[in-house]
């Protein structure tokens, strides 16, 4: 039902305006309020309660820094890392929907301001007089029309805020987009850093069982050793050339990753690289688990998102009830003939509008039915990334601790293996044994320097989970979502 009141400046008098007045007190007071009966919204989530500390191990609670990955100390990886921060495709599309969220807030906002428009009217008309004489008519005039919708029951308001709170889960998207391409960089080069240890472990290797096939040949010859010996050292040397062209070409993949993650073609992408062993060894870090939820962008967008959700909830609930319009247009008209101009002519006009939803198919109830569940789907999605990123952390924690016992018993497992080949060389060059304990030795400690490679990747690895699980450095205040949150008008 839709009903205008019009008030014409020209004629309108008392009557008039009394009659606009009751008819408009009717509407609001016959407006049904169904609004009211739709019961109470989706409760609010409660959230866990974390455990006092973690790490309770250690006797400071810190999170990681802004710059967490310079604690490893290799300036390859910073720049890599800086590259990425300006250039992953991956974050210049965050950015991108960031910017869309914002224009969407704009355009959500624009109905809590009013309208103006204006349509200028410039006409001419010529004729032939009786007389014979050319006559023209020029009609000049104009008109300004302004219209603003009242936002009694701030509908409009809570579509602003849903589209505010959207703006922020998008910009805490975008940190969490750039929390995992650095964690992405970091964890890149560290196994391109492994395979490159390993690369250089099989080529050593390879060298010292190619000499001590060498020499087998030269004992073969002279029939001091069998030739069983001889084959089972070159069958030794052979497994280590098998394996060098698949770590080569593992090392090859790693680069095009890291040339993706930094936005750079592939070809004649190069990376100096290094050694494991050459990377500073951070201590681990944990903070207080109250002060996660503040130091994770994932919750703080799950958040957000539930609160656009709560907002789009009032929105649908309110627009059971009346809105009103404000519009009024004003302008001027003249009429020349000739060269002679007539006095210009007013027009003014200004209306009140009235609808009250009667019957719209069930799509107003559905609305409000649908911005329920959403509500408890993204509640349920909030929980769920906070118990996530506890988890996370946990998990990070245990193996963050497994990797360093395991990297300090693999070290001494390597030396053991190295005075074992040691050992056996010398037994073996004094006549006191065979080749065969020298065989087995080598073979022990190339599977040891293996492991070790991994266990020093394992433990950086580890420690880039947790600094990610930890927020990566990130904190509220560094957002670009915290944009102002007042209400215009």
């Amino acid at each position: 039902m839709t009903s205008t009141v019009s008030c014409d400046t020209a004629s309108a008098g008392s009557g008039k305006r009394a009659l606009s007045a009751r008819v408009l007190a009717g509407l609001i007071l016959a407006a049904p309020l169904p609004g009211c009966t739709l019961g109470p919204s989706p409760a609010a989530p409660i959230l866990p309660s974390p455990a006092t500390r973690w790490n309770a191990g250690s006797d400071t609670a810190e999170w990681p820094t802004a710059r967490w990955w310079t604690a490893f100390a290799s300036p390859e990886l910073d720049q890599l890392i800086a590259e990425a921060e300006s250039r992953n495709l991956d974050l210049v599309a965050a950015r991108a929907r960031l910017g869309q969220a914002d224009a969407q807030a704009r355009i959500a906002g624009a109905p809590l301001l009013p309208t103006l428009s204006a349509a200028p009217v410039v006409d001419e008309t010529q004729r032939v007089a009786a007389s014979g004489r050319l006559q023209r008519f020029g009609t000049l005039g104009g008109t300004v029309t302004a219209s603003y919708q009242i936002d009694i029951w701030g509908r409009n308001r809570d579509i602003l805020r849903s589209a505010r709170e959207s703006t922020r889960a998008a910009a805490y998207d975008g940190a969490v987009t750039r929390i995992t391409i650095i964690a992405g960089v970091a964890a890149t080069y560290f196994n391109l850093l492994a395979t490159q240890d390993q690369l250089a472990l099989a080529k050593a290797q390879l060298a010292d069982a190619n000499a001590l096939l060498e020499g087998y040949r030269v004992q073969l010859q002279h029939g001091l050793i069998a030739g069983l010996q001889v084959e089972q050292q070159r069958a030794f040397a052979e497994q280590l050339a098998a394996g060098i062209p698949a770590i080569e070409a593992q090392r090859t993949h790693l680069a095009d990753a890291l040339a993706v993650l930094t936005a750079r073609n592939p070809e004649g992408f190069s990376v100096t690289g290094g050694s494991l062993a050459d990377l500073a060894v951070p201590p681990i870090v944990a903070g207080i688990p109250s002060g996660l939820l503040a130091h994770r962008p994932d919750i703080r967008e799950a958040e957000h998102d539930l609160a656009a959700a709560g907002a789009d909830i009032q929105a649908a609930r309110k627009s059971f009830l009346p809105t009103f319009g404000l519009s009024a247009s004003g302008g001027a008209e003249s009429v020349a003939l000739s060269s002679a101009v007539t006095s210009p002519t007013g027009i003014f006009d200004i209306g009140l509008s009235v609808l009250q939803p009667i019957f719209a198919g069930g799509r107003l109830r559905g609305q409000v039915d649908l911005s329920n569940e959403r509500y408890r789907e993204l509640a349920a999605a909030y929980l769920k990334a906070i118990h996530q990123a506890y988890g996370d952390v946990e998990d990070a924690l245990a193996s963050t601790g497994a990797a360093r016992e395991q990297l300090a018993r693999q070290d001494a497992a390597t030396a053991s293996a190295q005075r074992a080949v040691m050992m056996a060389k010398a037994g073996y060059r004094a006549g006191m044994t065979d080749a065969l304990p020298l065989l087995l030795s080598q073979q022990t400690l190339s599977g040891a320097q293996a492991q070790q490679v991994q266990a020093r990747l394992g433990q950086v690895l580890s420690l880039v989970g947790l600094y990610k699980a930890l927020g990566g450095g990130w904190s509220v205040t560094e957002s670009p979502g915290n944009a102002d949150t007042r209400d215009p008008g």
